[in-house]
């Protein structure tokens, strides 16, 4: 879950400040990324969303059902299991920003 509150998520809710994005997302496409970072975050943490935010109840299915998908994922990456990997083109300015460093970190250390 820290992967996802610390670099996922605000890469998600900021994509400009990342360098995802030129600029920052506006309107519905920034209440958009909120809600889809919300969700992550959820699944991440294995809770649903409480009563504050009973509009977000909606998806707790979706949480629920991918949970043992997450936790999968989650083995798959400890393990170090994935099979070959490929080279992956990747602009110069991705590469400066922390997600690109976190990765090369646990590529290093599989």
């Amino acid at each position: 879950a820290f992967m996802f509150l610390r670099y996922l998520c605000p890469s998600l809710l900021a994509p400009h400040q990342w360098g995802l994005l030129d600029t920052s997302a506006h309107g519905t496409a920034q209440r958009q990324l909120i809600l889809i970072g919300k969700v992550i975050q959820n699944l991440a943490n294995g809770t649903l969303p409480g009563s504050k935010e009973s509009y977000m109840e909606k998806l707790n299915e979706f949480i629920v059902e991918n949970k043992e998908g997450l936790e999968k994922w989650y083995e798959k990456i400890v393990e170090g299991e994935g099979g070959d990997q490929e080279e992956v083109g990747v602009e110069e300015r991705v590469k400066e920003n922390g997600l690109w460093m976190v990765y090369g970190h646990v590529w290093e250390n599989r």
